[in-house]
């Protein structure tokens, strides 16, 4: 496969770090639909020797891997995937190797997904608090929340005090893919009757309860129904998120004919759903939190998100299923019915930059990471 531009500087960054072994563990940064898959599979391939890939769940992993063994062989260690081999190169998911040590010779170790890194405690942090070992983490949301109080801030995880990354070693901007038509542009539509002053808070996000009331009042599943209708009269291929799993069963009752998901989902099942929407045979899938990361399907012309966060990462995500490019494929529209974009923005303005010597996303000419936010208590 041919790389492009930005894949072939990603790669040569991220190679050095491993050639020269640096001690500091490090980030690349890169945009949802840049391909982070076959970058990894490249630098594996340019570094040579024994590596770990590690991932937050088995989704991201069969992606990743997927791509990898265009190039050479390389085993899965994750217990939900039933599959627990060792070789050279091994992909992992966090939770099955953390109490592991027949890996203590794997002592290149990439991070997908890095921000999930809690650099204080938690499974991560064990597993990588070994010495001798070089680390490079990959995500497209360089930043982890942090609360005190009635206050948050979007921390950048190479400015996190306790941290575990400590340098950025490469940034591909979504600016450049957009402009060469690398990335497909979102088009965002705007429908929703959610009255937000009937919602309460709990911390930062919304208090499920009194929103899960607030969508009943305005019946959110005949407005998700009638954009599904919409799309699927435009023949478009649709992709919904939901909140609640009460809501997505009023949707299956009132259209038998689009297919749900949930964490319940048996595995088989799942799979043949989504296999049949790649393959156009379902227009419509609904989801309950099951593909926010690791759902790859460049033809996806039509999201449409019933679930309303206050999580710049979790909003990044789902429109970000919608970026990748596909033949024949102009832009993805993306049908807010919750509010989000008036709170958090369009995703495809985010920039990473370097100020004075520290790194942040910006939003336009706005900082918003590293920078303290109050809400009101909510009682």
């Amino acid at each position: 496969m041919e790389l492009r531009p930005y894949q072939l500087r990603a790669v040569d960054d991220c190679a050095q770090h491993f050639l020269k072994k640096c001690e500091i563990p490090a980030i690349a940064i890169l945009p949802t639909g840049a391909g982070k898959s076959i970058i990894i599979a490249e630098i594996i391939k340019k570094v040579g020797g024994k590596f770990l890939v590690l991932q937050p769940n088995k989704e991201i992993l069969e992606q990743n891997i997927e791509k990898y063994r265009r190039i050479g062989p390389a085993s899965i260690y994750s217990a939900i995937l039933k599959k627990k081999e060792k070789a050279d190169v091994v992909f992992a998911t966090i939770g099955s190797i953390v109490y592991e040590r027949i890996f203590d010779e794997h002592r290149q170790i990439i991070v997908d997904e890095c921000h999930c890194v809690n650099p204080e405690a938690g499974m991560y942090q064990h597993f990588l608090g070994r010495k001798d070992i070089v680390v490079l983490g990959l995500t497209a949301t360089p930043y982890r929340l942090k609360t005190s109080g009635n206050s948050f801030m979007l921390e950048f995880i190479t400015r996190q005090r306790p941290g575990f990354f400590g340098k950025v070693i490469h940034v591909t901007q979504q600016s450049e893919l957009l402009k060469s038509f690398y990335l497909s542009k979102l088009v965002y539509k705007e429908k929703h009757e959610v009255v937000f002053e009937n919602v309460k808070m709990r911390g930062m996000e919304y208090c499920e309860k009194s929103l899960l009331k607030e969508f009943k009042r305005i019946k959110i599943q005949d407005l998700i129904l009638k954009e599904i209708e919409i799309a699927e009269k435009e023949g478009k291929k649709c992709l919904v998120f939901v909140q609640f799993i009460e809501i997505l069963q009023e949707l299956l009752k009132k259209k038998p004919s689009i297919r749900i998901l949930s964490g319940t989902t048996p595995q088989e099942e799942r799979r043949k759903i989504l296999e049949d929407f790649k393959e156009g045979k379902i227009s419509t899938v609904a989801n309950v939190g099951v593909l926010t990361t690791g759902f790859d399907y460049p033809a996806l012309n039509t999201i449409i998100i019933a679930r309303a966060t206050r999580s710049l990462s979790l909003w990044y995500q789902m429109c970000g299923r919608g970026q990748r490019i596909s033949e024949g494929k102009n832009c993805c529209q993306v049908v807010d019915i919750c509010g989000n974009l008036n709170i958090l923005g369009d995703v495809q303005t985010l920039e990473t930059v370097l100020q004075n010597g520290s790194w942040f996303v910006t939003r336009g000419n706005q900082k918003i990471t590293n920078k303290t936010i109050t809400i009101n208590k909510t009682k």
